[in-house]
């Protein structure tokens, strides 16, 4: 924390470098833990923690890091786990490198500027380069401000242009994933948070040519994942990741006239998701050691945003996806709702790509672990999902030990409902809003 103040200041003398710290380091670290008590979100025990990756909330708090229940420490796994430590290092760096949050985000003017230009107001519908189309409302995310008080004037302003209208904010997003992480804590079960890069974020340069080079252009997620990671909460950084098998060859991770991301993308999910589990969590033994096969079907890939935007593609246009489909056992395709008794559930939104029978997200994380994986999906965004763990008495819940809740990263912005759990303690002074 001082040392970003001492960068700042350039003390010219040791006497001066005191006097400073005198002056202003003690009140404001008394004005910081005043705003952010030691138990709160956002603060992982250092100064540098609360510069970093606080920011003022209201209502519950949660105390954090937790201890990864799970974590078999005769197997050599760390407690906490230490994937968790060197993520959230990593993204302490890279802020470093790129400036706290205002200038990081400055750097980005011009996607910012050409979010708004290509954006059709009437369709919402984001135009890129070579045809390539995005959602402009996922994509809006990477307009907001990632610091708070930019933030909330950002927001004041987006009001006065879309009169009642949700406020886009991070913080929305934040309270929601960490009260359940807080909720599952209390039953035994083990959150893992999984934010997929919205389109934008992988593929900007179809949006505007003009950007600065390794300047990764989403300082909200990691905003985001900062927060999340210091609080304790299980987070996992797809983007590098996305970044690195971009490059592997000349197929695209992402269709050109949809939203969603292909075969090959949610493969490399599972991988890296079903590592992540296999070194954090000890899930029961499975005697039943299921192997299970591929067999590679094509599927036509539904043009949603050529369709929202009025474009005829024409048969030249459409596209295909040569997808691995994940076969059972028995000889039919795998259906994650057919194993409710499995330990793993996995919630979230159209990213599921539930209508390809056997290569679903869930299917393949399935096949990566050798286990049956349960799942469900919410199709108005993958923040409402959680509403389907309150049901029945949370009938949803019953004999897990790992849920993995994965929503696309554009909604990061948007509205997401706080869930309480049953038979756990309700949250006090909730404040809902509708959408």
């Amino acid at each position: 924390m001082f040392r970003f103040w001492n960068d700042r200041i350039k003390p010219e003398s040791s006497k001066l470098r005191v006097f400073q710290l005198v002056l202003i380091g003690i009140p404001a670290l008394a004005l910081g833990l005043a705003a952010f008590p030691l138990t709160g979100h956002g603060w992982n025990g250092s100064l540098e923690g609360a510069v970093l990756f606080s920011l003022p909330r209201n209502g519950e708090q949660v105390t954090g890091p937790h201890h990864v229940r799970n974590a078999d420490p005769a197997a050599g796994k760390d407690v906490p786990g230490s994937t968790d430590r060197a993520e959230l290092s990593r993204i302490k760096n890279l802020v470093r490198k790129l400036g706290i949050w205002d200038s990081w985000f400055d750097k980005l003017d011009s996607l910012h500027e050409a979010i708004l230009k290509r954006t059709n107001p009437e369709t919402e519908i984001l135009v890129g380069t070579d045809g390539w189309l995005y959602q402009g409302l996922l994509a809006e995310f990477l307009l907001i401000p990632p610091s708070g008080e930019r933030q909330r004037a950002w927001g004041e302003e987006h009001r006065r242009r879309h009169p009642g209208s949700w406020v886009p904010t991070l913080e929305s997003a934040e309270k929601a994933v960490i009260q359940l992480d807080h909720r599952l804590r209390s039953r035994g079960i083990d959150l893992l948070f999984l934010p997929i890069p919205e389109k934008a974020e992988v593929y900007p340069e179809y949006i505007s040519k003009d950007l600065p080079k390794n300047v990764p252009v989403s300082p909200q997620r990691y905003r985001v994942l900062g927060d999340l990671l210091s609080t304790g909460v299980h987070t996992l950084d797809l983007l590098p990741a996305f970044e690195k098998l971009k490059e592997t060859d000349d197929d695209f991770l992402y269709s050109k006239t949809d939203i969603h991301w292909k075969d090959r993308t949610v493969r490399a999910t599972a991988k890296i998701v079903a590592e992540y589990i296999r070194d954090n969590f000890a899930l029961p033994e499975d005697p039943s050691a299921v192997r299970y096969t591929m067999e590679t079907r094509r599927f036509q890939i539904k043009p949603s945003l050529a369709k929202a935007a009025g474009f005829d593609l024409g048969n030249d246009g459409k596209e295909h996806d040569d997808a691995e489909v994940v076969i059972e056992p028995n000889g039919s395709p795998y259906d994650y709702r057919a194993h409710q008794e499995s330990p793993i559930l996995v919630i979230g939104d159209s990213f599921m790509m539930g209508g390809r029978k056997g290569a679903s997200f869930a299917a393949h994380l399935a096949y990566e672990l050798n286990r049956p994986v349960s799942g469900s999906y919410h199709r108005n965004g993958g923040q409402q999902a959680p509403r389907a763990l309150a049901r029945n008495g949370g009938a949803l819940l019953k004999n897990r030990r790992v849920l993995v809740w994965y929503v696309v990263s554009g909604m990061l912005g948007r509205y997401w409902p706080l869930v309480d759990l049953p038979g756990t303690t309700p949250q006090s002074q909730r404040t809902e809003a509708k959408k």
